[in-house]
């Protein structure tokens, strides 16, 4: 995953951010360093976290709970987006809303 390390150094600092979008996509090109999703935070950007192909029963998402969580599937198929919402519900966030591949809106609350 990548652009999640920034919400765990803001945690740790005990703050979190309002809402944290999470892409069921590769890892974005980026050009120069403002463009970093490590950095989106400092660049006063709500976070967003890239799951670059890893499997997420693989991904450690401790860091999610108790967050608002937008998931978004991008080029993912439904099977692979049930697998990133399982997970994350498993990980305690208190509010999870999700596009899927088929357009659908899904909505989770603690």
């Amino acid at each position: 995953m990548l652009g999640h390390k920034q919400i765990i150094n803001l945690r740790k600092n005990l703050h979190k951010p309002v809402t944290v979008f999470i892409e069921i996509a590769p890892y974005p090109v980026t050009k120069y360093p403002y463009e970093d999703p490590e950095n989106a935070i400092l660049g006063g950007f709500h976070p967003t976290v890239y799951t670059g192909g890893i499997n997420p029963k693989k991904a450690d998402l401790s860091w999610i709970k108790g967050l608002r969580i937008q998931l978004l599937a991008m080029d993912a198929g439904i099977e692979e987006f049930t697998r990133w919402w399982c997970a994350i519900v498993d990980a305690q966030p208190s509010f999870l809303i999700g596009i899927d591949s088929d357009n659908e809106v899904n909505t989770w609350k603690a």
